[in-house]
């Protein structure tokens, strides 16, 4: 036999090995892109057994409550799934391009926490108050109420997953940070806000309710401390080192500052202004009529701010944005003055 007609037929013979194998990873394989729309339309249905097969469902899982509150978190979701990379080196792993969306839970998440502490106040001071798995009972209606009825803006996402091919499928590798852009930023929430609803222990409403009596117990000391939140807290370390960063890219002294950062230091600081509220709202009594109405202003112009600042999502030195303080400056001035104007100055 030639030469020539050797090389010919072993070239054959490799183009049929080669082309043998792909046909039969084709064959023998699902595509990436089938295992993916596999996996996410499970997510979606709350199919477990087919989720199973492709993700570590119950790291997914775990932090997005009962099955009702999860299906209300996934009835809006949505997800377009933009292209998937395959690795030719080894063609076992692969990298899927995916956008994402799903309504704004950390926003409902964040009004939600102000409803529940009012609730668990007023059980604390209740004649007949509820046990503590009542009132979990209870606070879970609401939470599933308010997820199911509340309507927001979409969080929109383009996140990255990494695909590894084990036996006949593809497995999704999924992260915190993609859990919770998935379930419209609900883990974010949970972390930044002071009451974790499932905790609720006797330990944590006797801690409350100390608290609560204390600060009762000497009301002008709770009006100074209040206002001593909102000046030096909420607007001196924080607020305005927010507003000059969306300015001019710095803090208010002119140093580096992280604007996201800031924002998740004001989200917790927020969940603490519920406390002073509750409190300076039980203030009884005619003498107090001017605290109540001083306080309920900064709120009003607090929450403004608050939401105009989220809702326009600025980014450092954004300047098609510009917040206005004017009113709040006010409002947590006249607090001030009368704050420290109480008995006992």
């Amino acid at each position: 036999m030639k030469p020539a007609r050797i090389i010919s037929l072993i070239v054959i013979v490799v183009i049929g090995i080669a082309v043998g194998r792909f046909a039969f990873e084709k064959y023998y394989y699902e595509e990436p892109e089938k295992s993916f729309s596999e996996a996410f339309e499970a997510l979606k249905s709350n199919n477990k057994e087919e989720a199973k097969k492709y993700i570590d469902y119950n790291a997914f899982r775990s932090d997005a409550g009962s099955e009702e509150v999860y299906e209300a978190l996934m009835t809006d979701f949505e997800y377009t799934l933009d292209s998937i990379v395959r690795d030719e080196s080894d063609r076992k792993s692969a990298t899927a391009h995916v956008t994402v969306s799903n309504r704004d839970f950390k926003k409902i998440y964040g009004e939600f926490v102000v409803k529940a502490y009012q609730k668990a106040i007023n059980n604390t001071y209740a004649e007949d108050p509820l046990s503590d798995d009542e009132l979990k009972v209870e606070l879970d209606a609401l939470l599933l109420e308010m997820l199911e009825t509340s309507d927001t803006d979409p969080v929109i996402a383009e996140l990255e997953f990494k695909m590894n091919r084990t036996e006949r499928i593809w497995h999704i590798e999924v992260s915190e940070n993609d859990i919770d852009l998935i379930f419209g930023r609900i883990m974010t929430a949970r972390r930044n806000a002071e009451i974790i609803l499932g905790d609720m222990s006797s330990e944590a409403l006797a801690t409350i309710e100390t608290a609560y009596k204390e600060e009762l117990n000497d009301s002008v000391t709770m009006i100074r401390n209040s206002a001593h939140f909102i000046v030096d807290d909420v607007w001196n370390n924080c607020l305005r080192h927010i507003i000059s960063c969306i300015d001019a890219g710095t803090d208010a002294e002119g140093r580096e500052y992280d604007l996201s950062e800031g924002m998740a230091q004001l989200d917790v600081l927020r969940t603490e202004l519920i406390r002073f509220h509750i409190n300076i709202s039980s203030l009884d009594g005619e003498e107090y009529s001017s605290i109540r109405s001083a306080w309920n202003s900064y709120m009003n112009e607090f929450e403004s701010l608050y939401t105009e600042i989220v809702e326009a999502d600025p980014e450092p030195e954004d300047y098609d944005y510009e917040p206005d303080t004017a009113a709040l400056i006010s409002a947590m001035q006249l607090f001030s003055d009368l704050a420290y104007g109480q008995p006992g100055s």
